[in-house]
């Protein structure tokens, strides 16, 4: 993970093999940064992201929560052990 900051505000930046994942609580600045760096790098944006290294991202824009759930992996293992 790194960090950027960007006009006052903090940018944080993932990355697994070849996805990343960009997040910022200034929307233009989000999107600034990500528009400069597919300028320089090949790379696809494919909007908001729902699933990420086996996690569902559940968001609560209002609450300003994001939540990360596996309960998938974990209703496939009570399956396997039953």
């Amino acid at each position: 993970m790194w960090t950027v900051v960007k006009e006052g505000h903090v940018i944080l930046i993932t990355a697994h093999i070849d996805d990343f994942i960009i997040a910022c609580a200034d929307r233009k600045g989000l999107d600034g940064f990500r528009t400069a760096l597919l300028e320089c790098f090949e790379g696809t944006y494919e909007s908001e992201v729902h699933t990420y290294l086996g996690c569902e991202l559940l968001r609560e824009l209002e609450a300003g929560k994001t939540l990360l759930s596996q309960k998938h992996c974990a209703e496939d293992v009570l399956r396997t052990y039953e």
